[in-house]
């Protein structure tokens, strides 16, 4: 599946050579077109289950009756399990790039290598053995309270600040961004 705008797709082998896979602009093979189809056809039943089907009702498009919701998404640079390119979907069909919160993994990592590679867990890990990990954990579960304890008016700046863009510094990012 190609990552949006052309970003390319770092890879690197069992025998340590790496590549950039870039997604194919033009076809010219048989049958390419079918198989993109059925892609796009099961891309459209999984909506059910994604953000950006919807994030637009969230607070720019209220289904009628409902009042614009209070909203802050809290993401971070090399998450695995929640990866950037879906993450930003959701935010770009919401419009809700003023109210993400950007994670930046790597400066954190480059600054204490033992910070976890992926970044999906780290913003829970409030008794982790590595003090840099828990004032990471801290600063993003203190966002959360705020933002709560002030019924969705109030968004902080976490600490550590030199690991946080709030909000996110366009434009989003579309690529995986995993530390190798």
């Amino acid at each position: 599946m190609p990552l949006r705008d052309g970003v390319p797709l770092a890879v690197v082998l069992a025998d340590d050579t790496s590549y950039d896979i870039q997604s194919p602009v033009i076809n010219t093979v048989p049958g390419a077109m079918e198989i993109q189809e059925v892609f796009e056809r099961a891309q459209w039943a999984a909506q059910s289950g994604a953000a950006a089907a919807y994030a637009p009702y969230l607070r720019k498009s209220p289904l009628p009756g409902m009042p614009a919701k209070a909203v802050l998404i809290q993401m971070a640079k090399g998450d695995q399990t929640a990866i950037q390119p879906r993450v930003t979907q959701g935010v770009r069909a919401g419009d809700l790039a003023d109210r993400t919160t950007f994670y930046r993994n790597d400066l954190a990592f480059a600054e204490d290598n033992r910070v976890p590679r992926n970044s999906h867990q780290v913003m829970s890990l409030v008794a982790n053995s590595v003090q840099l990990v828990r004032e990471i954990a801290h600063g993003a579960q203190e966002q959360i309270a705020v933002f709560f304890a002030s019924d969705g008016t109030v968004v902080i700046h976490p600490e550590p600040r030199r690991f946080f863009e709030v909000p996110i510094v366009l434009p989003l990012p579309e690529g995986l961004n995993y530390i190798p």
